[in-house]
């Protein structure tokens, strides 16, 4: 079963839990009920950042390389890399755009990297994943997703930019990031 599908089950459950038991909860407000939410698009061609860009949850705990926190038990996933840097189609010169491709590929292949490792962690360690850490590894996943096919849309809205100003058709566009089946 994937991270996804466990998330909507739990999610279909917790109410009822909640409303039928008496939980006690470390804080003001339960974990679960805590879901962050992905960044919203800004003017501009700044990178988009998603809300959970510094998660807490042992999968994605060390956005370092191979970085490992005492207690992770071994859960670290490579959280993606720097995101790139969008150029102005108005005024980017051809090269500028094929390397804002590679770069888009390359963050957006890191990106789908991070969310299949969260996902095999948590088919491992089922045992070791609690709701709270469901939902946030979960939530990180979304705001990952978001935030590659924001970049992609604002790369390829750039590239069409490009694309009219110099009348050719130099550079791809790119790769847009293809949501995680719902059945995996």
């Amino acid at each position: 079963m994937s991270l996804r599908v466990a998330v909507r089950r739990s999610l279909l459950i917790l109410p009822v839990l909640a409303s039928a038991t008496t939980l006690a909860f470390a804080g003001s407000t339960p974990a679960w009920a805590q879901a962050a939410k992905p960044a919203a698009p800004t003017a501009g061609s700044a990178p988009i950042m998603p809300s959970a860009a510094k998660p807490t949850a042992p999968a994605a705990a060390a956005p370092a390389a191979g970085a490992k926190a005492d207690d992770d038990d071994g859960w670290t996933c490579p959280f993606p890399k720097k995101v790139p840097t969008i150029p102005d189609g108005k005024t980017a010169p051809e090269a500028d755009m094929r390397k804002a491709h590679e770069e888009m590929q390359s963050y957006v292949n890191s990106g789908q990297g991070f969310i299949s490792c969260v996902d095999q962690l948590v088919a491992q360690h089922p045992d070791k994943v609690t709701v709270a850490k469901f939902l946030q590894l979960t939530s990180v996943q979304d705001a990952v997703v978001s935030n590659m096919q924001i970049l992609a849309a604002r790369f390829n809205e750039q590239l069409h930019v490009y694309k009219a100003r110099t009348g050719g058709a130099p550079a791809p566009a790119a790769p847009t990031p293809a949501a995680k089946p719902a059945g995996k």
